[in-house]
């Protein structure tokens, strides 16, 4: 069966949970019918997810976003200027460019990077940030640090409420925090946001992984990305992460892999999974491509499956936690220090990266550790090793790792010396392969099973699939037991569990010893669930979920059984499942309040219609006992004569009769907060309608609008006081695009773009007006049955996040609204 060509924005499999309807929601604010099929053609113009290069540097900018590049900077020249290096006070005035420099050579020091390391190393902090370790502990010799650097808002000035000028949030905070959320904004083409793109915009940022990032530093990072050309990006659908060769290959590079055989070159997920999303599934191969010139030679490393049966590519993949413990060797400092690094922080290290410094910004004992087999010695993870064929190595836990200890551990040789605990002690029950084909000019192509990688944190378990089917499952038990240290990837303590997605190889050493090199080319493809999986995801999830609510619902019957058992006063056991007659007409009335406060009056009164049709089999008698659903004692609170009054300014946005809604609006709610705003956008909306129909080609009944008009109204938009350049701008171009005399395929989307976004978002604005007469007449702006569902959501949300298992997987608006 093909393959359909579509591209998920959500993997599918998750739309069933808690997170998924989340993410749904989010998405249909964005694009309601995108959310509604949660699919794009793989070569769709209009949407696709943003790659490395799209990411523009604005020079000599701390921050991507202008106005919180502008603070910075405002806070930055305060901050130079009480530290008196800017001249007399205030101050000399800099450009940007000269902040930023200054920034570059001073910036760190004069935030208090290195006291506030030093203080967390003196008050016995978990973490200790690697970077700054080393400088800490020689300023403090452990003791707590208090200094003028670390005062925050230092050099600062805010307004007050009053004053004339009221600073916005962001400008309320100090500039430490505006540094760490520009350090959380830094991308660069090995890690940056896959933002998925609507008509070139960014629109939409899933909370899931999408691509692979490096964790190698120094001499390491070099070699993958100068020598052997690696880059990240998205290929239909598919996370990809590329390495070819140059022939020749120096001898540089043969030094550098000299030093680097055997170990391992590990990329972690550009984010974590965390334990509310319930279940989470990927699938990985990896294509490998030579040339006989070389020798058939492979990037990464291949063992020949003549001298060892079932042996394949050295390549491993799994998980690892996001808190991960590391104990340096105890001669690298006189300091204990608490064993545990923080991958996501890693990862915001490596984001300021240079490679061709040489110089690494991890501790040399740090970026050692992080060059270990995953699953193996790369401690706090669970991986596959597609070499060995038949296993999986789980979590070792306080294990010594002092400088006689590492040479071993990162021996395949030495790994299981006399006395040393098994590492890798439960089977796969079956090998992994790699497939050669011989391509018609000599070519080889070698092609590794699809390996899917698996993490249900609600029953603790890790499943592995090969080709789509499920070949082991991992349960948390089975970890623990094949750890010396009782340890497992769930062994979070009560903190959430958090996971990256894992994966590692390692070089060919034929790269070093053959001198004959030529082109080769490694290619590895993971599918995080934006196309569909081998693996039939789907069908686990509902069956999890179905079994798992089988359990719940079991408990429910046998709490209600106990409670009429026993003593308790319960006379009614339809009570426990609050069947009532009040709570049928307090549902009646949620109802019509709903429809009343939407404007929805049609429905409105098709839905009383048929509860009097209702009424009249079930209540014959004419007697409801004040119980049935013709129960109107709560009609007066509709208000229906100011409800027909947005009505019907609703009813005419929709129709497209924007002046007739702009002169109801004039005439009756001219006190509105953002009476303006609306009447201009409504007027826009009536100019870009004309210009709509004036662009049709199919004949109408409605007399076609001429250029005259159009031009007089344009003119009357662009002397409007509402009107800002912006929407100048992009009027000018749409009148430039529909009155050239041959249309330019290719621009005409981009030029028409406010034509046609406006005109599809007349919905919003009725519903913005609608909401803004409902405040003004002191009316809840969201109805109470809309309000008790976004209660309920909050709540579902809020569980899940807390660990209740059972919510989870639960899609609220898919399983009970629908």
């Amino acid at each position: 069966m093909l393959e359909p060509d579509i591209i998920h924005v959500i993997p599918p499999y998750l739309l069933h949970t808690c997170l998924g309807l989340e993410l749904e929601r989010e998405l249909a604010l964005v694009d309601p019918t995108l959310a509604q099929y949660n699919f794009f053609p793989v070569q769709s113009s209009k949407y696709r997810f943003r790659t490395p290069t799209d990411i523009v540097r604005t020079p000599y900018a701390i921050s991507e976003d202008p106005e919180i590049n502008r603070i910075i900077m405002e806070k930055l020249h305060a901050r130079f200027t009480a530290f008196g290096l800017l001249g007399s006070t205030p101050g000399q005035k800099l450009s940007n460019k000269e902040l930023y420099e200054l920034y570059e050579q001073l910036g760190k020091r004069l935030i208090g990077a290195y006291d506030t390391a030093a203080a967390k190393v003196g008050s016995g902090a978990e973490y200790v940030d690697a970077e700054d370790l080393e400088v800490a502990l020689k300023a403090t010799k452990g003791v707590p640090v208090k200094s003028i650097f670390n005062q925050k808002g230092l050099g600062e000035f805010r307004f007050e409420p009053g004053f004339g000028k009221e600073d916005s949030e962001v400008e309320r905070r100090p500039l430490e925090e505006l540094l760490a959320i520009a350090n959380q904004q830094e991308e660069n083409k090995f890690f940056f946001f896959p933002y998925l793109m609507i008509d070139n915009h960014k629109s939409f940022l899933s909370p899931l992984p999408m691509y692979w990032t490096s964790l190698s530093v120094s001499e390491r990072q070099w070699t993958l990305e100068k020598k052997l050309n690696m880059s990240v990006g998205f290929e239909d659908g598919y996370s990809v992460l590329n390495f070819s060769t140059v022939a020749p290959l120096d001898d540089e590079l043969d030094s550098h892999l000299a030093l680097q055989a055997r170990q391992y070159f590990n990329f972690i997920s550009d984010k974590e999974v965390k334990e509310r999303t319930g279940i989470f599934y990927y699938e990985v191969t990896v294509e490998q491509k030579t040339t006989k010139s070389i020798g058939d030679t492979t990037i990464i490393q291949i063992n020949d499956e003549s001298v060892s049966s079932g042996s394949c590519i050295v390549f491993s993949a799994g998980y690892s936690k996001r808190a991960t413990r590391f104990t340096p060797p105890e001669s690298s400092t006189s300091t204990p220090l608490c064993p545990y690094i923080d991958l996501q922080n890693i990862l915001q290290k490596l984001l300021k990266y240079d490679c061709t410094s040489r110089s690494s910004p991890l501790d040399p004992e740090l970026a050692k550790f992080l060059s270990g087999e995953p699953g193996v010695t790369l401690d706090g993870s669970v991986a596959v090793s597609f070499n060995n064929s038949c296993s999986y190595a789980p979590i070792k836990q306080n294990r010594d790792l002092s400088n006689g200890g590492w040479g071993r551990r990162l021996s395949h040789g030495a790994r299981h010396h006399p006395g040393e605990p098994e590492i890798s002690d439960l089977g796969i029950d079956i090998p992994f392969s790699t497939t050669c084909k011989i391509m018609p000019d000599t070519d080889k192509l070698y092609t590794s099973d699809v390996v899917g990688f698996g993490v249900n944190f609600i029953a603790k378990t890790l499943f592995i699939t090969v080709n789509g089917i499920i070949v082991k499952v991992i349960t948390d038990e089975e970890m623990k037991s094949g750890s010396p240290y009782k340890d497992s990837l769930f062994s979070h303590g009560t903190d959430p569990t958090s996971l990256y997605p894992t994966i590692g190889f390692q070089l060919s050493r034929s790269l070093i010893l053959n001198k004959n090199h030529g082109f080769s080319e490694t290619s590895v493809r993971t599918n995080f669930g934006q196309r569909n999986f081998k693996f039939d995801i789907d069908n686990y999830v509902q069956s999890f979920k179905a079994s798992q609510d089988k359990e719940y619902q079991q408990s429910i019957g046998d709490a209600i059984e106990s409670q009429i058992t026993s003593d308790s006063p319960i006379s009614n056991p339809k009570s426990l499942m609050g069947e009532s007659a009040e709570e049928h007409v307090f549902l009646q009335y949620l109802i019509e309040s709903y429809l009343s406060q939407k404007g929805y009056l049609d429905t409105l009164d098709a839905y009383k219609l048929d509860l009097a049709d209702l009424a009249s089999h079930v209540y014959k008698n004419g007697d409801s006992n004040g119980a049935g659903p013709l129960h109107k004692t709560k009609s007066d609170v509709l208000m229906r004569s100011q409800i027909h009054q947005h009505y019907e300014i609703r009813s005419q946005i929709l129709k497209g009769d924007y002046d007739g809604a702009c002169s109801l609006l004039q005439e009756r709610f001219s006190s509105l907060p953002h009476f303006e705003e609306c009447r201009f956008e409504l007027a826009l909306l009536s100019f870009l309608e004309t210009v709509s129909k004036f662009t049709q080609t199919q004949p109408s009944e409605e007399p076609k609008p001429d250029k005259i008009a159009i031009i007089k109204e344009y003119r009357a938009l662009k002397n409007d006081r509402m009107c800002s350049s912006h929407i100048m701008h992009s009027l000018e171009t749409l009148l430039s695009a529909v009155f050239a005399e041959q249309r330019d395929e290719a621009t005409w989307d981009e030029d028409t773009k406010i034509m046609q976004t406006r005109l599809e978002d007349a919905l919003k604005l009725a519903e913005f007006i609608n909401s803004m007469i409902l405040g003004q007449d002191k009316v809840e702006r969201d109805p109470r049955l809309e309000s008790m569902v976004n209660e309920t959501r909050k709540n579902i949300s809020e569980l899940a996040e807390l660990k209740d298992d059972f919510f989870k997987l639960l899609n609220f608006d898919r399983e009970y609204l629908n």
